[in-house]
């Protein structure tokens, strides 16, 4: 089997196996830290996904030949050249939705663990749910790679934001404030 083709087996078995990895640091880091400190065990495996996802997104957008034409098209306005829909099969971002999306598994298997607020928390309820069934499928289909890779390279916020609210909160004032929300603000 190659993992890498974003057949529906290969995307099982790498989101299969990134969810039993994500829910053990779930569930090794629940009893070292703690909701009224503004740190969910779900929080340090959302920083470690986003660390890996948005990077690694960023990448495949600024290096596969479909992602750079495209960003650079929109950002021209040059409607003629934009083709999102049909790109070639990118092997890497195969492998990176069925890793984010095994990780979004383990998010959803311990929402208990970090729905709060029924309405931030429902937005990002629903944002895991539509992205653990829609992203695969446009992997298999090899449609809207652009929108996908997009999206995840968003998740390179994750962490930053958490960084700046953590340090906010527990360290106001401080270099790191100002370092958190100037990346946050890149």
């Amino acid at each position: 089997m190659d993992l890498t083709s974003g057949q529906f087996p290969a995307t099982a078995t790498i989101a299969l196996v990134t969810c039993f990895i994500f829910t053990l640091v779930i569930q090794t880091t629940k009893s070292v830290v703690s909701k009224e400190k503004g740190l969910t065990a779900s929080t340090v495996s959302g920083m470690i996904m986003g660390a890996i996802v948005g990077p690694t997104a960023t990448w495949i957008l600024w290096t596969a030949p479909w992602g750079w034409k495209n960003i650079s098209a929109v950002v021209n306005g040059d409607t003629d050249v934009i083709d999102p829909i049909n790109v070639p099969e990118t092997p890497m971002l195969n492998v990176l939705v069925a890793f984010i999306c095994g990780e979004f598994l383990a998010q959803l298997i311990h929402f208990r663990d970090w729905y709060i607020k029924p309405f931030e928390d429902g937005i990002m309820l629903f944002h895991h749910f539509t992205s653990v069934i829609a992203w695969p499928i446009a992997m298999h289909y090899k449609s809207c790679q652009v929108f996908v890779a997009y999206f995840m390279a968003t998740e390179l916020s994750n962490p930053v934001m958490h960084g700046y609210w953590l340090a906010n909160t527990h360290k106001p004032g401080s270099p790191l404030v100002a370092l958190f929300g100037s990346l946050f603000a890149l």
